[in-house]
């Protein structure tokens, strides 16, 4: 590259007359990348086109929300969305499944306890053997119920009718014998 291209390059990175292209060069010593950081030393370089239009494309972001703030009105803003009542029921049951536990107990002593959420993976991947087991526990007078921040009297009545028709099938049969 001739001494004549290489000042057009500076003319055209840098604001400034041929002459002061010139002059920078022979500073540097016809080196052009050397002239390049004598004149951003100067503050004399242009910014990138690329680098010019974020800065101008942030200054109006900066622009426009300082003077959207100031007409919005108060009143304008963006109301709390409700939950529908199936997030509710789902809300809900998740708030039950961790402030709960499941109680096993046979004849008024338990046998065992574990976290209402332990107790509903177990019965989600394993309802197949869970689910007959027990049924059949209950005619050997084994009883379940929820304990727990959570109100469980809804689910703990289901439970004690389960029960209760359990006892009334085997009462029903020692009667007929």
């Amino acid at each position: 590259m001739d001494k004549l291209e290489m000042i057009e390059k500076l003319r055209e990175r840098a604001d400034i007359s041929y002459e002061e292209a010139k002059d920078i060069l022979d500073r540097a010593q016809g080196d052009l990348l050397e002239a390049i950081v004598l004149l951003e030393k100067e503050g004399k370089m242009r910014q990138p086109q690329a680098e010019a239009a974020q800065e101008a494309a942030a200054q109006e972001t900066a622009e426009t929300k300082a003077a959207s703030d100031a007409v919005v009105p108060a009143q304008a803003q963006p109301k709390e969305k409700k939950p529908s009542a199936f997030g509710k029921a789902v809300r809900n049951f998740i708030d039950f499944l961790t402030q709960t536990s499941f109680h096993v107990t046979r004849k008024g002593s338990e046998i065992f306890a574990m976290p209402s959420l332990v107790f509903a993976a177990l019965l989600f991947f394993f309802w197949e053997p869970i689910l007959p087991i027990m049924v059949i526990a209950l005619f050997f007078d084994v009883r379940y119920h929820f304990t727990g921040q959570k109100n469980t009297d809804a689910a703990n009545d289901i439970l004690d009718k389960a029960g209760s028709f359990v006892d009334g099938i085997e009462s029903g049969i020692q009667g007929e014998v």
